[in-house]
């Protein structure tokens, strides 16, 4: 009797949908980003008024948390054996 080990990332098939999935969120990133030149905005800034300003912001504020996380881990990091 042979013995198969179970595949724990799926195999091949959770990559190609993996790859679809990305390149479908990708397709309506480009289309909203499209959008966005033909929609009238009313914003309080004139920054506001520029295309793809909310996603830029979004990438910018997404980064610095990814900062500010990796400098708090600084300060808040146990020892390995700290439950011991």
């Amino acid at each position: 009797m042979s013995q198969e080990k179970p595949s724990v990332s799926g195999g091949q098939a959770d990559g190609a949908a993996m790859r679809r999935g990305l390149r479908l969120l990708g397709l309506i990133c480009a289309v909203l980003f499209v959008a966005d030149f033909f929609v009238e905005k009313h914003g309080h800034h004139a920054w506001e008024n520029l295309p793809g300003a909310y996603g830029f912001f979004g990438l910018l504020a997404c980064g610095v948390l990814a900062l500010v996380a990796s400098l708090l881990r600084k300060f808040v990091e146990r020892d390995e054996d700290y439950y011991d």
